[in-house]
């Protein structure tokens, strides 16, 4: 009987039950994308910069101090013996050897400074460029070159034309090789896109004249939470090998201190908005429930003077406040998960922000259906919270005052 009392106040009374609505959706649309937001900003981290760059890497310790960090003699010249260390630890899941250098890339009569990555023909890695293919393929052959589509555009040039890269090898001297571009790409990063190609490891260290030197390896693992314990397996490892001190071991932490630091913050900032969201929300639905059971009070005192008790009215009164909270929790929720699964597929474009961060040109959410349960229930408790307190607010009036209250 109170639930059908209830929801034909609700019907009866539509404009008021349509702020309330409103302002329980609202609030229950805001948590839900915030939520995401955090989500598919970790996604992104973990999933995308960590899978890529590696849980672990190691490379030369001259390079912390080095005034050019693609100086040829900063190399490791065995890299071999630091991927058989690494694979011997069970928790790593592949390590992989990368060059790094600087090139002048000329196409005709256009040039420009570059950064270029030898890499294994199956490389693990890159795969955001991997995955940002828009024309031809990746390597899969000696001499061939793939560059970015902003890059190719920059030099007039597309799939099947050559392009020549110029370097000084590791004897001092310039040397060039021209190679066939196999691809043009479009990564999540216009920083990247616009200063980076790739080629063959053998094709690198055949421009650079170096055998069996690499820039840097990268270590991937199962669980990025056993990056300590498997980093300081590798110090042990090469330091038992007879190279105490030359190689640099880093874990993922380390490598990207200042983008840990901005999710921490970041965690800390989204607490700080939701709480707000709930003090802002909780305040306008309490006094829209006041407004709207004030409003009804002498209907209230009218009922209560033919037989409805106290309690009979703070229950219809909670009753009104639980379906405000299901109603507009269930219209929320609903706008809320579409509005999280649209950008998780289309992304939000912030530019440079992130980028310097090195989280890409684009911001995706991620949808979780835990988040989306807390957000739901949020709503509901708001709604049932501020009826309550509307509730007790109510059924302190005398029979008398509520009788002339609206006479």
């Amino acid at each position: 009987m109170f639930f059908r009392i209830g929801l034909a106040n609700i019907r009866r009374h539509g404009r008021r039950s349509a702020l309330i609505l409103l302002a329980v959706a609202v609030s229950v649309i805001v948590m839900e994308f915030m939520a995401g937001l955090v989500a598919g900003m970790r996604a992104d981290f973990f999933t995308n910069l960590l899978n890529d760059n590696g849980h672990v890497r190691v490379r030369s310790a001259a390079v912390a101090d080095a005034l050019n960090p693609f100086a040829l003699d900063l190399l490791l010249a065995d890299p071999d013996s630091v991927i058989e260390a690494a694979e011997a630890h069970p928790d790593v899941a592949d390590a992989e050897s990368i060059l790094t250098f600087g090139a002048l890339a000329v196409a005709g009569d256009k040039n420009s400074p570059m950064i270029g990555y030898g890499v294994d023909l199956d490389t693990g890695y890159f795969t955001d460029v991997r995955d940002g293919l828009v024309a031809g393929s990746f390597l899969r052959r000696p001499g061939e070159i793939l560059v970015s589509e902003s890059t190719a555009t920059l030099f007039a040039i597309g799939l099947g034309d050559p392009v020549v890269l110029l370097v000084e090898d590791s004897t001092g001297a310039p040397y060039y090789l021209e190679y066939t571009i196999s691809g043009l790409f479009r990564s999540k990063s216009g920083q990247f896109d616009d200063t980076a190609f790739l080629v063959s490891m053998n094709d690198a260290r055949e421009l650079l004249y170096v055998e069996n030197s690499v820039r840097e390896v990268r270590v991937r693992l199962h669980d990025p939470a056993t990056a300590d314990t498997v980093a300081a397996h590798l110090r042990s490892a090469l330091h038992a090998a007879g190279a105490p001190g030359r190689h640099e071991v880093e874990t993922w932490e380390q490598i990207n201190g200042s983008m840990v630091i901005v999710l921490e913050m970041f965690d800390v900032f989204m607490y700080i908005i939701n709480v707000i969201i709930v003090i802002v929300a909780a305040t306008v639905i309490t006094n829209a429930i006041l407004m709207n059971v004030f409003e009804k009070i002498r209907e209230f005192g009218m009922m209560r003077a033919i037989g409805l008790t106290r309690r009979g009215q703070f229950r219809l009164i909670m009753v009104e406040g639980l379906s405000y909270g299901v109603v507009g929790s269930a219209v929320g929720i609903v706008f809320g998960i579409g509005l999280v699964l649209y950008f998780q597929s289309h992304g939000i474009s912030v530019g440079e922000v992130t980028e310097s961060l090195g989280m890409g040109r684009d911001i995706t959410t991620a949808f979780v259906p835990g988040d989306a349960i807390v957000s739901a229930l949020f709503g509901m408790l708001v709604a049932v919270a501020g009826s309550l307190y509307a509730g007790l607010v109510a059924t302190r009036m005398d029979l008398i005052d509520t009788l002339r209250e609206s006479a």
